[in-house]
C-alpha cells in the first residue's frame, strides 16, 4: 500500500540508503581502527618505557655496589650531621692500619704518614669576627645568614587547573634567604629589590689545633653542627637594631618594609670542645689518609669515642645507605618489569618457565623477576670481592625463580578441570 501511494520514496534497496549505510559502516570501522592503533602505540610506549626504567634501575644498582667497593670518600662525620658512606675495603684497611696515640701533646716522627687516632680539646687562638655587628667567637666556623623582606606570589589552590588569565593570586611579605625575582610575577605592581646588599657567608678558621697537631682544611670544612648565638655588645652602627638574637637593618622592626634585612649568626666547632679524630699524621698536621684502593679516610666525632666505635659507626652508616639505595632500585625494577611484562611473555612464548610465572599473575611475576635480576646483579658485582657471598646470592635468586616457576606449573595442572567420569558413559547408564 505504501509503495503504491509513494513509488519514489527511498527504500531499503535504494541507492541513496545503501550509500549512507556504507558510509556509516566505514566511519565506524575507521573509528575502531584508530582506537586500536592508539591502544597499540600506547601499549608499546609502556613496554619501551618499562624497559628503560628496568635498565636504569639495574645500572644504578650496579653503580651503587661498585661505588661501595671503590668509592671516592672525602668525608668526615660530625654527630647530628649528614654522615659519610665509606667502602667495605677502606673500612677494613683502616681498622688494621690505625695507630692509637695516647696524647695529642707529643708528635712522634715514626708515625709520620700513618693513619692515627687521637682525641683531645680544640684550641683556637684567633677568634672569628664580623666587625660591623660586633660579633667575635673562638670557633672553627662562623656563619652569617642574611634574609630580606620580600613579596611572594602564589596561585590560589582552587585555581590551580585554570590558565593564568583566569586565576587569582595571593601576595604576601615574607623573610626569604634568596632573592625572589618579581619580574616573573603575573601581577607586576608588586616589586622586589634587584639584589641583596649584604651576602650570607661562612668564615673558616685557618688555625685550629688539637694539642700539638693542626687540623687540615679538609677537616675544618666538615664542622657543620651550627649553634645560633648573639653578641653581648650592641653594634656601633645605630641603624642596626637587635631583637631576639637577630640584627635588623630596618627603620621599624615591628613593621618592616620590603627590602629590609635581618641577620642571624651561628657557629660550629667551638673552642675547648672534645673531639676524636682519625686521620693521617703529616708532620704536625692531621690530613686525609689515602688507602691502597685510592680512597680517603678522615673522620672526626664530637666527644670521647674510641677508634673502634668510630669505625663501627661508619660501617653502620654504610649499611643503612646501602640498603636504602637497594630498596629504591628494587621498587623501580618492579615497576619496570610490570610495564614490560607483555614483552617478556611474547619473546619467551614457548618458554615454560616464563609462562608458569605469568600464570601466577602480573604482580607476582614482576616481584619475582625484579628480585631475581637485582640479586643477580648484586651477586655479580660482589663475586670478585667475596666469591662465597656472590655465589649465595646467585643460588638464592635462581632458587626463588625456579620455585615460583614450578609452583605455577602445579597450579596450572590443578586448575585444569577434567570432565566427570560418569560423563563418559552412555546416557542410559549414567542414572
Amino acid at each position: 500500500m505504501y509503495r503504491t501511494l509513494y513509488p519514489d520514496a527511498p527504500g531499503l534497496h535504494h541507492a541513496w540508503y545503501s550509500k549512507e549505510k556504507r558510509n556509516g559502516s566505514f566511519a565506524l570501522e575507521k573509528c575502531q581502527c584508530m582506537r586500536f592503533q592508539y591502544r597499540y602505540h600506547l601499549d608499546w610506549f609502556k613496554r619501551i618505557f618499562g624497559f628503560i626504567i628496568l635498565l636504569i634501575s639495574l645500572g644504578a644498582l650496579a653503580w651503587n655496589e661498585t661505588f661501595l667497593l671503590n668509592p671516592c670518600t672525602k668525608l668526615i662525620t660530625i654527630s647530628n650531621s649528614r654522615q659519610a658512606v665509606e667502602s667495605s675495603q677502606s673500612y677494613h684497611e683502616g681498622m688494621q692500619a690505625v695507630t692509637v696515640l695516647k696524647s695529642p701533646e707529643a708528635i712522634l716522627p715514626e708515625n709520620d704518614g700513618k693513619l692515627v687516632y687521637v682525641s683531645g680539646y680544640l684550641d683556637i687562638f684567633e677568634p672569628l669576627q664580623d666587625a660591623p655587628y660586633g660579633v667575635s667567637i673562638a670557633a672553627v666556623k662562623l656563619k652569617r645568614r642574611v634574609q630580606m623582606y620580600q613579596w611572594t606570589e602564589t596561585k590560589n589552590e582552587q585555581d590551580e587547573e585554570l590558565p593564568n588569565a583566569y586565576s587569582s593570586y595571593r601576595h604576601a611579605k615574607e623573610w626569604k634567604d634568596k632573592l625572589i625575582d618579581s619580574s616573573k610575577f603575573v601581577i607586576k605592581e608588586y616589586q622586589n629589590p634587584k639584589q641583596i646588599p649584604i651576602e650570607s657567608q661562612v668564615r673558616l678558621s685557618n688555625k685550629v689545633h688539637l694539642g700539638k697537631f693542626t687540623l687540615g682544611p679538609e677537616l675544618n670544612e666538615k664542622f657543620n653542627n651550627f649553634i645560633q648565638f648573639t653578641s653581648g655588645e650592641r653594634p656601633d652602627n645605630q641603624d642596626i637594631k637587635m631583637h631576639m638574637g637577630l640584627y635588623y637593618h630596618s627603620a621599624d622592626i615591628w613593621n618592616p618594609s620590603v627590602g629590609d634585612l635581618r641577620i642571624q649568626f651561628s657557629f660550629a666547632g667551638p673552642a675547648d670542645s672534645f673531639v676524636s679524630v682519625i686521620a693521617k699524621q703529616a708532620g704536625h698536621e692531621l690530613r686525609s689518609y689515602e688507602t691502597e684502593s685510592g680512597n680517603e679516610i678522615a673522620f672526626i666525632h664530637e666527644g670521647k669515642r674510641s677508634h673502634w666505635e668510630i669505625f663501627t659507626k661508619e660501617h653502620s652508616t654504610l649499611t643503612a645507605y646501602c640498603w636504602i639505595f637497594r630498596s629504591l632500585t628494587w621498587i623501580f625494577s618492579i615497576f619496570g618489569t610490570s610495564m614490560a611484562s607483555k614483552t617478556f611473555s611474547a619473546i619467551n612464548r614457548r618458554n615454560p618457565i616464563v609462562q608458569n610465572l605469568m600464570s601466577a599473575g602480573p604482580t607476582k611475576f614482576s616481584i619475582v623477576c625484579a628480585t631475581f635480576m637485582c640479586l643477580s646483579t648484586i651477586g655479580s658485582i660482589w663475586f670478585h670481592h667475596k666469591p662465597l657471598f656472590g655465589i649465595l646470592l646467585f643460588t638464592f635468586s635462581t632458587s626463588l625463580l625456579l620455585y615460583y616457576a614450578l609452583l605455577g606449573s602445579e597450579n596450572n595442572f590443578s586448575n585444569c578441570k577434567l570432565p566427570h567420569r560418569k560423563n563418559f558413559l552412555p546416557r542410559y547408564l549414567q542414572d
